[in-house]
């Protein structure tokens, strides 16, 4: 009779743990779950009620506001795993929980910075191309890079020796590829894969031209575009709807009367073209659209406000 008792002291002690954990999970539950997040993009978690809170974040995401109430707004800073955990304060007990938000990349594209071109005076080489991965919102993402082809005369190298062809990957926010010889009309096509896996998330053909005359003894011609702007701007610029695919507009905010040149400028080759002639225009704030059809695409410029020779603001805009 006394084992009998026992058993089921042992069972009703059992089902009341099991009881008490129901409990505690009841207490703490963040919702919504399984939120995916793309680099930029902002989202609100909620926990379960209770009298105070207490959030933490570990991973590539920001806090907006405040980490002691019941919701808690992120944003995402970076590709990964963002793990949020709240402790719920209720009726003298305190109760934890966790979520996982993964963040990933957003519309990377592959932007052409220095285009590879051939020298007839270079003694059979083309310049490095220098290439760099960015997301829907403009910023550089580290990537695993490759390039094709690969091998017999066409061989390639990345960062490395001319004689030696890349035969692996590269991790970086940017990319230096050199092919060689035969030169002619050659299609090198640059990717960027997910850091670690297969998943390739943008291509980018590139052809080699003739590189551009340039100065006396510049072998390929290459421009080094420099744009001061003068140290009290009296013109604030900003690229709206700057992601792929978007009509994309420019907003001069001045604060005096002007006369004002838009341009958008290549930042390598110095090409320019003119967004914008503002004549006598009295201080306020206005929008223009970038003709994006006289660009080249998936290139970088600077759109600059110019008043003769000077500079008076600029701002990033990338075409793709």
């Amino acid at each position: 009779m006394k084992k009998i008792l026992f058993s089921k002291l042992i069972l009703l002690s059992i089902l009341f743990s099991l009881v008490s954990m129901a409990s505690i999970n009841a207490q703490c539950s963040i919702s919504p779950g399984n939120v995916t997040l793309d680099v930029g993009e902002t989202t609100t978690l909620t926990a379960a009620s209770g009298q105070s809170y207490y959030w933490t974040v570990s991973g590539p995401a920001t806090i907006n506001g405040s980490n002691t109430g019941q919701s808690i707004s992120i944003t995402a800073t970076g590709t990964g795993n963002i793990q949020v955990c709240v402790t719920v304060f209720d009726g003298g007990n305190c109760y934890d929980c966790c979520t996982t938000v993964k963040c990933n990349p957003c519309g990377i594209t592959i932007i052409e910075l220095v285009p590879m071109c051939w020298s007839p005076t270079a003694n059979c080489y083309v310049r490095r191309g220098d290439f760099t991965a960015r997301d829907c919102h403009g910023n550089p993402v580290a990537v695993d890079w490759d390039v094709s082809p690969k091998g017999g005369p066409n061989a390639l190298c990345m960062n490395l020796g001319c004689n030696t062809p890349f035969i692996q990957r590269k991790y970086s926010t940017t990319v230096e590829p050199v092919p060689m010889c035969p030169w002619t009309n050659l299609n090198v096509t640059i990717y960027a894969y997910e850091h670690g896996t297969n998943n390739l998330l943008a291509t980018y053909v590139a052809t080699i031209e003739t590189c551009p005359s340039g100065p006396k003894g510049s072998v390929f011609g290459l421009k080094t575009q420099t744009i001061e702007t003068n140290s009290d701007p009296t013109v604030d610029l900003e690229v709206l709807n700057n992601r792929p695919g978007a009509t994309k507009s420019v907003k001069v905010k001045t604060t005096e009367q002007m006369n004002l040149t838009i341009s958008a400028v290549h930042i390598t080759t110095g090409e320019e073209v003119v967004i914008s002639h503002m004549k006598d225009q009295e201080a306020g704030t206005y929008s223009m659209e970038v003709p994006t059809d006289k660009l080249r695409e998936q290139a970088m410029y600077l759109i600059v406000a110019r008043s003769g020779n000077k500079i008076l603001g600029k701002a990033k805009l990338l075409n793709f």
